[in-house]
């Protein structure tokens, strides 16, 4: 029988010394990872993961050889070039641009971009100036539940991209969080926390998109905590090259591998992925 032994403070550490801090040596291929550096990712993001969970992690890495991109890799160049740290909704995502403050500027501006049909308020409105498409320069990355996620070309011109977040209208609607960076897909990513709901029922999800030709990729998303009354429940998230690992808030694990033809995070069932 397994031992429901969980990975302690100093089997993560240990992960987060040998995997995520020498972001500039480039982190390993998933395949090349122990299951105990999986576990160890799981551990830093509160998973609550244990001996009993390290089936479906082997399984992943048996079916996901070379989805990992590394730091070596010239496409991951730009963002790169300026990380300023963890992103606390998704480790192993390495931010070069975040934020949690909400922006005059970008309530302005969704304000006239969304559609008038929609009366959703765009009051939570988040932005952040970050180097998310091929072209050179910093572009405009704005998100509100009400409008959606709009990214603008370098001086905030021509839209590149939108994508809706969710249909809006709850009272407890709103951004939490904005952020650009390296997910470890040859592309940068950008990364969007909020919740929908009103004050007694809501979700938070975490989202993760990407610019692509004249458009805005949706690359996965994830419910990352439920209120339903006066109960919470929370999940968490952590990234690996290659593998988005979901602790849902149901207590299930779920587990994402990056596909390479689709270019987005697809879900991976740990027991077909056994077989």
């Amino acid at each position: 029988m397994c031992a429901p032994e969980k990975i302690g403070a100093r089997s993560a550490r240990a992960s987060r010394r040998r995997a995520i801090v020498p972001v500039e040596r480039g982190l390993p291929s998933i395949a090349s990872m122990r299951t105990s550096h999986l576990l160890g990712f799981a551990a830093i993001a509160g998973l609550g993961l244990s001996a009993c969970d390290q089936d479906p992690l082997v399984a992943v890495a048996a079916v996901a050889p070379s989805t990992g991109a590394t730091a070596s890799d010239p496409e991951l160049a730009t963002s790169l070039r300026k990380p300023i740290g963890a992103f606390p909704w998704l480790p192993g995502f390495v931010a070069t641009a975040a934020t949690t403050e909400r922006s005059p500027d970008a309530v302005e501006q969704l304000g006239a971009w969304r559609d008038p049909d929609v009366p959703c308020s765009v009051s939570d409105a988040r932005m952040i100036r970050a180097d998310v498409a091929p072209a050179e320069g910093d572009e405009t990355v704005m998100a509100s539940v009400g409008a959606g996620v709009l990214v603008l070309g370098d001086g905030g011109g021509d839209a590149l991209g939108a994508s809706p977040l969710a249909d809006c209208g709850g009272s407890g609607d709103g951004v939490i969080a904005l952020a650009a960076g390296d997910a470890w897909i040859g592309r940068p990513t950008i990364a969007v926390v909020y919740t929908v709901g009103g004050h007694r029922e809501a979700d938070t999800t975490l989202a993760l998109f990407a610019v692509g030709e004249h458009r805005l990729d949706p690359l996965w998303s994830g419910v990352i905590a439920v209120r339903d009354g006066r109960e919470t429940r929370e999940g968490a998230a952590a990234l690996v090259p290659g593998v988005l690992l979901l602790r849902t808030p149901s207590g299930e694990l779920d587990v994402n591998v990056f596909d390479r033809g689709t270019r987005r995070f697809e879900h991976v069932r740990a027991a077909a992925a056994a077989r």
